[in-house]
């Protein structure tokens, strides 16, 4: 069983190891524990969700979480901190009136911090929004949870009198973030022996040699082992302590690269640096790693350099220096850039020759000096370090510190004087981050590195572990170690464990005398509260999941007691206590002091609200949507909700804000508060009537439409469309702007959370399938690449499935029209055709006159891109008479010009020209100055190429350029450019054609637009072979050809004409060699796209199918099952695909910002993927959710190599 599963990864291109097949293997069940089961009851279990519903916190950490375990390298961790150090120290609330400069934080205030949800609304989750019942006497607003200080280890030893702490630990965040990449660098060294004593069947031998005798003998060989080990040297000097957990980490990475055999840590002391060379085995060969940031006096020493030459000869070796660049010049290992050549593989350290960077021969300035290379531990510097070793011969540019055994100069002494001093020589000395780091380190007393770390980041995003270093050398701080008290040491080991003999113990610090108070001068009280909640919040998602170090915990039963100097660094709520071991506390039975008195538990918040806004709360929570538009929702929606007036809407908000249940956002927006999400979301099942929760969704969904056809005329005045769309009456304020530009920017703004909506009314709401498909009508307007296009295919999708259910053809044919005309914006043909396909059909079947219009019309413009001249103008031209019969003039106008493109693309120039200028008649006549006269000017730019004119073929794109540029139509845009280029070339101005298709590129470089860049490609090198570059041209068109093959394009057939190339009989893989940067950026960028897409309908699928079984026969009477509408069948796979969808979307939006495909992450999304779609659930689907399932598997492998 497992050679085979190693043989089919092999097979995949994953040559794992032993060590790697374990982690794959751990990795998979851990997964599928995630999405199997998991209750709030789970608590301190990976994955979990903080708090929960009952105690106040959001539920929206699971996805969070999931992604960390999912990655198996702390990225996903990494990255949930960085969204919890948004809420640290700069964004808090302040303190109460009266926050003691104490060191308790308990004074702080009172209510309760929510977490960050990472969730992305669009993406809408049962655990966001949970609608199965509970019990009906929870309150709306959960009690705030009991509070519980936390102190620096160091603390205990306090007088019989002092406050009571106890043991706890909690974790101490990652030293190596990009473990993974690091590891990927280091395997180049991987080498392989035959191992000295075990043997393996050599099955080939065997069976050659039954074949050849006729006699069965087993033939064994030697089992493959790595030949090299790891030996990893750790600085154990004092300074060295803020890289404690780097050491312990950087072991773990080495013996889980499967690069070395072996992995050793030894500890050396700069002042007697020969000790471990003297204990070191003389058996196998070795890899000598020396972590060190070198400001120990002792690497200064003659010593020193004879204990590293000792090590070098044994084989390679090379420092790890944590500390930046930046501070390498005031310790004894100032590494310079040289160039650095190996005379063989896996050389030793004095066989290193320093070239010369301009001749490259050795440089004479390092003759008979040790050359030691000097890494920072980044992926790039393992990189060329490894390839110094495995190319001999070859120089390498690598940081390196020339050392020699004459005694060298001493280091900087450790500044004196006063606090003033001391503190004006380190402002002078260090990085302002250290110097605001060490500014919120003085609300904290004592200091250990690990809560250094942990202040760091929790309130300082921007900072680093490098700059606890500067504080650790910037003579600020003072060891305040003392023998430790017998019972108190006692307690700690029967808690925590004795420390392992010969282990150092956690060094104390605190500030020399009168620094704290100067720097506590430039935080105050407030602040310093500030701070310690800060750091509490960011604990919270991490418990049990991080290394952790140990703390003392404020507990009135606890058998230590505290020094009255001793201030808390963090504070901590009832269900992170239960994670660290302790119990919630209950009410105290005697005189508790006055810093760690629980607060009084807040009253429900229904008790303080009144019906109507009891009732409003829950109507919000059913549109929360607070990811997709963090603004929330707009006054006009928020009335059409509430299904209130406008004064008594506005008064019914102005409560709620007025209790803290609303927050207020910018331009009149309301949003619910965080904390209140999770609660209301669960009153909203569990209170609220089917009846009135599909009436709410009907009103806002009519009020998005009657703000969507307050835009469409005001853009499009004169056509037809809004004729045949459902007349509503709105039940909100519209917007009242007149100004075309600015209703245009008001619709775009609400898309996002319109598209959201649709998917979740839909799967919720039968009854809304037809307003539903009227609005992906409007939205698709602008909804052509990006984002947006990764929203509205699954809207559509998932409207179109709905209809279908409940055999509404009219609004299905909608949905799949909006669908179609959606895939063709993208250039997908066969997609297109199939969706308009249906769609023409449903419209003869219900007489739905806008889709029996528009679905020949969009199925006549697919042939036309697929080449089908006859088959355009079999559809073309019925809808054209079709307009004449319904007195549609700006209809009639647009099916003129995709004939004039028919006719052009015919060679009938003539009639071409014709058929445009007709049509920019009709756009003029009837359009009222609608941005639809872009298509007009691009058909007769396409007509006049073609009757050989191409300086009014670009006059003409001239004029349509603006106008789709006004419309936000990227893709025309761009598009328009890519013609300009044409006819440029076409005039013999190839310089200005080669500027407009490098434009044309760039601006269809979005998710979504690859295929019609590979158009503005194939400009490119029509305007290079023009300039005489034919290199050039045919790198362009290799990368165009590229693309048109996987969209089967018939534009491939003349590229290959072109390039002499035969067609390619092989699949087309996700990179291909011989593509650029960029060609790789557009394919990730429409994988990304696609993948979102798909990932997204297929959540909504599996919710469709959990409401039909929800909403069929069921038992009557008192033992029927609650209705639950909204819970899927599969709902932990729901909520995990509805994670991956947020951070599938947030990177195509990354993407489409910056022109930029992701790196980090795609790996482990395609791991996860794969774990998902690959359960018994999902596998033995319907053919509908099989269909989606198979393409979630089939663009997931296109994210990497």
């Amino acid at each position: 069983m497992i050679d085979r599963l190693r043989q089919a990864m092999s097979a995949a291109g994953y040559g794992l190891g032993a060590t790697e097949l374990l982690d794959v293997l751990w990795l998979a069940r851990v997964m599928e524990g995630r999405t199997a089961a998991g209750g709030p009851g789970d608590s301190g279990e990976p994955g979990e969700c903080v708090g929960g519903t009952g105690d106040g916190a959001a539920s929206g950490d699971g996805a969070a979480s999931w992604g960390e375990d999912a990655s198996g390298d702390g990225d996903g961790a990494e990255e949930g901190r960085r969204r919890t150090e948004a809420g640290g120290a700069e964004g808090t609330t302040a303190a109460a009136d009266t926050a003691p400069e104490g060191r308790s934080a308990d004074a702080a205030p009172t209510t309760p911090a929510a977490p960050a949800d990472s969730t992305d609304p669009a993406d809408f989750s049962a655990s966001s929004c949970d609608s199965r019942p509970t019990e009906s006497t929870r309150p709306l607003t959960p009690p705030g949870p009991p509070r519980r200080a936390l102190y620096a280890w160091g603390s205990a030893g306090g007088e019989s009198g002092a406050d009571r702490a106890r043991p706890a630990r909690v974790p101490g965040g990652r030293a190596l973030p990009d473990a993974q990449q690091l590891g990927r660098a280091l395997r180049p060294l991987r080498r392989s022996r035959d191992h000295p004593h075990r043997t393996v069947t050599d099955v080939e031998a065997t069976v050659r040699l039954a074949a050849e005798t006729g006699f069965l003998d087993v033939v064994s060989r030697p089992e493959q082992e790595p030949r090299w080990s790891a030996v990893l040297l750790v600085d154990c000097s004092a300074a060295m302590q803020v890289w404690g957990p780097l050491a312990a980490e950087l072991r773990a990475l080495l013996a889980r690269s499967t690069v070395f055999r072996s992995v050793r840590i030894q500890r050396i002391d700069p002042r007697n640096p020969a000790g471990p060379v003297h204990r070191r085995r003389s058996a196998g060969a070795s890899v000598t790693f020396l972590l060190t940031d070198g400001t120990s006096p002792g690497w200064r020493s003659p010593q020193t350099v004879r204990a590293l030459t000792a090590w070098g000869n044994c084989g390679p070796l090379a420092v790890l220096n944590p500390l930046p660049r930046r501070l390498w010049r005031g310790t004894a290992l100032d590494a310079r850039p040289r160039l650095l050549a190996a005379p063989a593989e896996f050389g030793s350290l004095g066989r290193l020759l320093v070239c010369d960077p301009l001749s490259g021969e050795r440089d004479p300035e390092a003759a008979g000096v040790l050359a030691l290379p000097v890494l920072h531990p980044t992926a790039s510097a393992l990189e060329q370090w490894a390839g110094l070793l495995t190319r001999p011969g070859v120089p390498h540019l690598i940081d390196t510190v020339l050392l020699d055994e004459l005694p060298g100069h001493r280091g900087p002494d450790r500044p004196e004087g006063s606090a003033e001093e001391l503190l004006a020589h380190f402002r002078g000395a260090f990085s302002p981050e250290a110097y605001r780091l060490a500014v919120r380190l003085s609300a904290v007393r004592p200091l250990t590195t690990p809560l250094m770390q942990l202040v760091r980041a929790a309130t300082m995003g921007d900072a680093g572990p490098t700059h606890v270093a500067e504080i650790l050398l910037g003579g600020l701080l003072e060891r305040t170690d003392r023998a430790r008290d017998t019972s108190a040491a006692h307690t700690l080991d029967r808690a925590l464990g004795a420390p392992p003999p010969g282990l150092a113990t956690e060094p104390v610090y605190d500030f020399r005398p009168g620094v704290r108070e100067l720097l506590f001068s430039g935080l105050g009280a407030e602040a310093a509260v500030e701070v310690v909640e800060a750091v509490g919040r960011s604990l919270e998602p991490y418990m049990g999941r991080l290394p952790d170090f140990p703390v003392l915990m404020g507990d009135e039963d606890g058998e230590l007691r505290l020094q009255a100097s001793a201030r808390a660094f963090a504070v901590l709520a009832s269900p992170v206590l239960e994670r660290l071991g302790g119990a919630v506390p209950g009410p105290p039975g005697g005189v508790v002091p006055s810093q760690r008195r629980p607060e009084p538990t807040p009253p429900s918040l229904d008790e303080q609200l009144s019906v109507p806004a009891r009732r409003a709360v829950r109507l919000l929570a059913l549109a929360d949507l607070a990811g997709t538009s963090p603004a929330g929702l707009p006054f006009g929606a928020t009335a059409a909700l509430l299904d209130e007036n406008t004064p008594r809407t506005r008064e019914v908000l102005d409560e709620l804000v007025a209790a803290g249940a609303l927050r207020k956002t910018a331009a009149d927006r309301h949003r619910l508060a965080d904390e209140m999400r999770g609660p209301a979301c669960e009153a909203v099942g569990r209170e609220l009537p089917a009846a009135q929760r599909d009436a709410a969704l009907s009103r806002l969904l009519a009020w998005y439409l009657a703000v969507g056809r307050q835009m469409f005329a005001l853009r499009y005045p004169g056509e037809r469309m809004l004729q045949d769309l459902a007349r509503v009456s709105s039940p909100g304020p519209l917007p009242t702007t007149k100004d075309r530009t600015k209703a245009l920017a008001v619709w775009v703004e609400e898309l996002p959370q319109l598209l959201a909506l649709v998917r979740r009314a839909v799967v919720r709401s039968p009854g809304t399938v037809r307003t539903a498909a009227d609005l992906l009508l409007l939205a698709g307007t602008t909804a052509d690449c990006g984002a947006l296009s990764a929203a509205f295919e699954p809207a559509a999708r998932t409207v179109a499935a709905r209809a279908a259910g409940t055999g509404d053809a009219r609004a299905e044919g909608r949905a799949r029209l909006a669908l179609a005309e959606a895939y063709l914006a993208l250039g997908k043909a066969d997609e297109a055709e199939a969706a308009a396909r249906r769609a023409q059909e449903l419209a003869g079947r219900c007489g739905d006159a806008l889709t029996r219009f528009r679905a020949p019309y969009a199925r006549g413009i697919i042939a036309l891109h697929q080449g089908q001249h006859d088959t355009a103008e079999r559809y073309l031209t019925p809808a054209w008479e079709q307009c004449g019969r319904r007195g549609d003039a700006l209809g009639e106008a647009l099916v003129l010009g995709a004939l004039a493109r028919l006719w052009a693309a015919t060679g009938n120039g003539y009639e071409a020209v014709l058929f445009a200028e007709r049509s920019i008649g009709a756009h003029r006549s009837a359009g009222g100055g609608s941005p639809r006269l872009a298509h007009g000017h691009y058909a007769l730019a396409v007509a006049l190429s073609s009757a050989g004119r191409p300086a009014g073929a670009l006059r003409e794109l001239s004029r349509a350029l603006p106008l789709f540029e006004e419309d936000r139509q990227r893709l025309w845009a761009g598009r328009t450019r890519c013609r300009m280029a044409e006819a440029m070339v076409a005039l013999v101005r190839p310089g200005e054609a080669v500027t407009a298709a490098a434009d044309a590129a760039e601006r269809l470089l979005v998710p979504g637009g690859e295929r019609w860049r590979a158009d503005a490609l194939t400009a490119a090198g029509h305007a290079q072979t023009a300039l005489g570059h034919k290199q050039g041209a045919r790198s362009h068109w290799r990368e165009a050809l590229a693309v048109l093959e996987d969209f089967g394009a018939p534009q491939a057939v003349e590229l290959r004409a072109l390039l002499r190339e035969k067609p390619d009989p092989s699949p087309a893989g996700p990179h291909r060699p011989g593509l650029s940067r960029t060609a790789e950026t557009a394919r990730t960028g429409t994988a990304l796209r696609d993948l979102t897409a798909a990932v997204r309908t297929l959540g909504d699928q599996l919710r469709l199918r959990g409401a039909d079984e929800a909403t069929g026969p069921r038992p009557a009477g008192p033992t029927a099952p609650p209705e639950s509408p909204d819970s899927p069948d599969t709902p932990d796979t729901s909520d995990a695909l509805d994670a991956l969808a947020a951070e599938l979307a947030g990177h195509v939006r990354d993407l489409e910002r910056t022109g930029r495909a992701p790196r980090a992450g795609l790996p482990r999304l395609r791991a996860a993927l794969e774990s998902l779609t690959a359960s018994d659930a999902l596998t033995a689907a319907e053919a509908g959710v099989a269909e989606v399932v198979a393409a979630v598997r089939t663009l997931s492998r296109r994210l990497t190599p």
